[in-house]
């Protein structure tokens, strides 16, 4: 008799190579662009394997922005896109001109970040600005290869041409990037995956459209991808647990900003946008409104400290406390008041973490270490409960 497997045994080996959080065509159109990298660049290609069915990614063309405003090619208000970095800003601002509530991210900043439906915006006429179309189709070319996916020279012909060389390491490192972007961009729908490109986008006129055509065409023969007319999700307004659901990204993305010891001025955008998402016009969520203008108050209350620290503490290379009695006394006092209003507050533990560093890195070896000791003892002891 086989052995009996046990249901722990049965989920990891499902879980082995099983991706949970999209669908099949979504992870077929991803994988794709993985082999891409896996052929040219030698990047590891892991296999997975989706669980959940799904529609086919749909792509379409338009010439200039404004028409995702005007209700007859777009209707989504519940669709996030994902923008290449660099347009980030242009196409927030242009989004907001042309009242489309929906949100808009750089790649950089939605990593890690999933949603139920994702527009991928203007990544085509990126890469076509940038000059790799041919290298763009060569290597889209090579995914009908019988060929292993270690080699990348051949005599084959595909779509009528010879394929090229598509080792890009040395010649065409940017594809790389390029590739890996949108890898990652796909890889943020959990459900419903759109590729959208306009001609305005593009650098040249003459041009514009010709990567993005080719690319469409591609992944409609590789049947990874359908053409569509219009994007049509039944959403004309977003609803407010998609707001809320928006508004935790934010402040998801303004920890990963503190984290990092980014400018105070992009954590605030980031808290800004979530305490807008849980406002009573939209999410109506007075609990997370309250607890995120909280969390700002307390970044920039952090950030207020360890200037203080800068200006008034800090000596050459370490910390000069000789004959600083008083401001001494003072960083003493804004700690203890930063500690009474944010400590215990399970939102906040990292913000309190980085402050009782900053004590314990301040106060070390100089004569106030002591007075300071019990204190930051029982306030470590506070913060880990």
């Amino acid at each position: 008799r086989g052995k009996v497997k046990r249901v722990k045994d049965v989920v990891d080996i499902i879980s082995l190579g099983t991706n949970h959080r999209t669908t099949k065509p979504n992870l077929d159109v991803a994988t794709a662009f993985r082999k891409i990298l896996a052929r040219s660049f030698q990047v590891a290609n892991p296999k997975e394997e989706a669980l959940i069915n799904g529609d086919l990614p749909e792509m379409l063309s338009i010439k200039f922005l404004d028409e995702l405003a005007l209700g007859k090619r777009f209707r989504g208000a519940n669709v996030v896109f994902v923008v290449p970095d660099e347009l980030v800003g242009t196409l927030r601002s242009r989004f907001n001109l042309l009242r489309l509530s929906n949100d808009v991210f750089g790649v950089r900043e939605a990593k890690g970040l999933e949603f139920d439906s994702v527009a991928l915006l203007g990544f085509l006429s990126t890469f076509e600005n940038s000059g790799c179309v041919e290298e763009w189709q060569n290597v889209l070319r090579w995914l009908s290869s019988d060929k292993k996916i270690t080699v990348t020279t051949s005599k084959e012909k595909i779509g009528g041409k010879f394929l090229m060389d598509c080792d890009y390491t040395l010649t065409c490192p940017k594809l790389s990037d390029q590739c890996m972007l949108l890898y990652t961009a796909i890889t943020r729908a959990r459900n419903k995956l759109y590729f959208i490109e306009i001609d305005e986008l593009s650098s040249s006129s003459k041009r514009a459209g010709v990567l993005s055509d080719f690319v469409y065409r591609r992944l409609e023969e590789l049947k990874l991808a359908k053409y569509v007319a219009e994007i049509d999700t039944g959403k004309v307004e977003i609803t407010p647990a998609e707001h809320k659901a928006s508004g935790v990204a934010y402040v998801v993305q303004a920890v990963g900003l503190s984290r990092e010891d980014k400018p105070l001025s992009a954590i605030k955008v980031k808290l800004n946008e979530a305490i807008a998402k849980f406002a009573p016009e939209r999410a109506n969520d007075s609990e997370l409104l309250e607890k995120a203008k909280k969390h700002l108050m307390c970044v920039k209350e952090r950030a207020e400290l360890f200037g203080y620290v800068r200006r008034e503490l800090k000596g050459g290379a370490g910390y000069e406390l000789r004959n600083k009695f008083g401001k001494v006394m003072e960083f003493e006092k804004l700690t203890g008041e930063f500690m009474r209003r944010y400590l215990g507050d399970s939102f906040l533990v990292e913000e309190v973490e980085r402050v009782i560093r900053l004590v314990e890195e301040v106060l070390s070896g100089s004569p106030y270490e002591i007075r300071m000791n019990d204190y930051m003892a029982k306030i470590r002891t506070i913060s880990s409960l």
